[in-house]
């Protein structure tokens, strides 16, 4: 039976770039170190196949969903992604899942000027899920797949029909309006800045936001936390999430969303959230936290059904660096070692380690965006379903103020889901 097409809003744009800072910075000026990263945003299987049903596959735009770019009110570049992508047969993406594009030049110009972000990884000893599930080359090496000022649109169909539009995102200088949703992102030029950067969905309550409006639903986050472009970008980081599909299983899948199913709760339930040593205020600076430390500690239980191979915490929301000036509080997120801690009934729990995870480097600490991972779940050590691990989420405070940090928990289960 052929899958239901997906509406608006089921598959979205998750995170996007048209310029990075390339690998070899700053000789690469990052024009070609770009990505597009779609999102299932559903709870559904979602099959990339063209929703016409008498698509032509050997026609010359082929048959499947096409991801395209316009520049005022021209579209002037696209591909197809097509629903023989898969040898098995179309590909499915599994609920909350990623699917990830980036830019590959066959010839890089100049030397490095390419996507920078393939070794991000799923998790310890396992192959990065930073790799994308389609690389483009580029018919400028010197230009990207992506204009600069762009107009971003997901069609679920080869052909850019509007009524199969699934998503948008754009500039405002984009005044197609398959391209953009509301008045569009500032500046109008696009951001031009090389450096580790991204556009990243903000998130709700129900998870990535999709008001219709790109400038209240996308944030603009960077390792420096400076202006790029006239924009305040907040400190943060680049996340890129490579898709897996909905029956095989593999390492260099992302991890997925698993707020439902992962269940957070306190490490001592006998003194509430913010009492040692459930939250911990430790005065003494370090690097990236002049303030001393703010630490929260949970213990996340696995409800799956599944084992866990690689287990990560995204952050969400955090008070932090923004266009190069302190918020009303300012935090980093930082490693935490492994380490036994004392409970008030003087019973002692094991907290494992979580680190920061690069590329890109985070000199500045992590903050929106960021993620941490847990070293000791592996493909050989899973965490099984209905066993527990306990971590610490070690903040630097570099401005006290209100320390409100949301995570969603992203786990790699075999198989995928």
């Amino acid at each position: 039976m052929r899958p239901p097409a997906p509406g608006a809003g089921d598959i979205l744009v998750s995170e996007f770039r048209t310029r990075g800072e390339g690998t070899t910075p700053p000789g690469s000026d990052g024009s070609a170190d770009e990505f597009i990263e779609l999102y299932n945003n559903t709870d559904n299987n979602i099959t990339v196949i063209d929703a016409l049903p008498g698509a032509d596959p050997t026609s010359p735009t082929g048959a499947g969903w096409r991801i395209a770019g316009a520049q005022g009110a021209t579209e002037t570049t696209f591909l197809v992604l097509p629903q023989t992508l898969s040898t098995g047969g179309p590909l499915a993406l599994p609920p909350r899942g990623r699917f990830l594009i980036s830019s590959q030049p066959t010839t890089p110009a100049p030397a490095g000027n390419t996507y920078s972000l393939s070794t991000y990884p799923t998790g310890t000893g396992i192959t990065a899920s930073g790799s994308a599930n389609i690389s483009v080359n580029p018919a400028s090496a010197a230009v990207g797949f992506l204009p600069d000022d762009v107009g971003l649109a997901v069609f679920s169909t080869a052909a850019a029909l509007t009524p199969n539009r699934l998503d948008s995102v754009g500039y405002s200088s984009v005044t197609n309006a398959n391209y953009k949703e509301g008045s569009g992102l500032a500046p109008a030029a696009g951001v031009t800045a090389a450096g580790q950067h991204s556009w990243v969905r903000r998130y709700s309550s129900s998870g990535p936001q999709d008001t219709g409006d790109n400038a209240a639903d996308f944030v603009l986050v960077s390792t420096t936390g400076a202006t790029l472009s006239g924009v305040a970008s907040v400190l943060g980081a680049p996340g890129t999430e490579r898709g897996t599909t909905a029956t095989a299983y593999t390492t260099i899948s992302s991890p997925i969303i698993h707020s439902g199913d992962i269940a957070v709760s306190l490490i001592d339930p006998l003194v509430n959230s913010v009492t040692a040593p459930n939250q911990v205020r430790d005065p003494t600076a370090v690097a990236n936290g002049a303030a001393g430390t703010l630490k929260l500690r949970r213990r996340f239980t696995n409800n799956t059904g599944l084992p866990i191979v690689a287990l990560r915490y995204r952050v969400i929301k955090i008070p932090t660096l923004t266009g190069g000036a302190a918020a009303a509080g300012d935090y980093r997120l930082l490693n935490s070692p492994a380490q036994t801690i004392t409970l008030t009934d003087t019973t002692t729990v094991s907290s494992q380690a979580l680190n920061v995870q690069t590329p890109a480097a985070q000199a500045s600490g992590g903050g929106l965006n960021s993620s941490v991972a847990e070293g000791i779940i592996t493909t050989t050590a899973p965490l099984a379903n209905g066993a527990s691990t306990v971590v610490e989420f070690n903040l630097g405070v570099q401005v006290d103020g209100s320390a409100r940090f949301p995570i969603v928990p992203e786990a790699l289960t075999v198989p995928p889901q």
